[in-house]
């Protein structure tokens, strides 16, 4: 499973990178466009726009898969804390497999929209230009299809450890 886990990490890590780079466009273009507005009297056009379909899409959705690696999110230990490591083990292992699932039947929609965009090439119309969006649509499914994949991985380590250490019932 190492090499499973290392090509992960460094799909996780990649797409850690990309929105960082959407974060750092994003914090240029505002700054830019502030800077034009006070400076010139001329601001940007489109910079909503951009920002909001563009840079925050990315900077939320290319993220999940590493904070999925991570266990960062929010989880809600007040009744699992305690119990014994197989048994969370074991709770890990079936939430592991329903979120799995579940990014599977939302991947497989958002692919469809995505498909759908792609072919009108939707955009948006700013005041003097056009925005092609079309593009960031393919996103949010890459974003979850790598989380449920980080997932899946996650899952099948939680049944691996389940089953190689059946002694084990030491509590939290």
């Amino acid at each position: 499973m190492k090499p499973i886990q290392s090509a992960l990490n460094s799909a996780t890590d990649g797409t850690i990178g990309i929105a960082a780079v959407f974060m750092m466009a994003m914090m240029v273009h505002i700054v830019a466009d502030v800077l034009s507005k006070w400076l010139f009297n001329f601001p940007l056009d489109g910079t909503l726009e951009i920002v909001s379909n563009y840079y925050m899409v990315g900077l939320i959705f290319f993220p999940l898969a590493y904070v999925q690696r991570k266990g960062a999110h929010i989880v809600a230990e007040i009744f699992t804390k305690n119990l014994a490591e197989r048994v969370r083990h074991g709770l890990d292992s079936v939430i592991g497999l329903f979120m799995t699932a579940y990014t599977v039947i939302f991947v497989w929609h958002m692919s469809i929209e995505a498909m759908r965009k792609t072919v009108e090439l939707e955009y948006l119309e700013a005041t003097e230009l056009f925005i092609v969006i079309w593009p960031v649509r393919w996103v949010l499914p890459i974003g979850f299809a790598l989380m449920g994949v980080t997932a899946l991985y996650q899952s099948l380590r939680s049944i691996n450890k389940l089953f190689s250490n059946p002694r084990s019932e030491t509590g939290g």
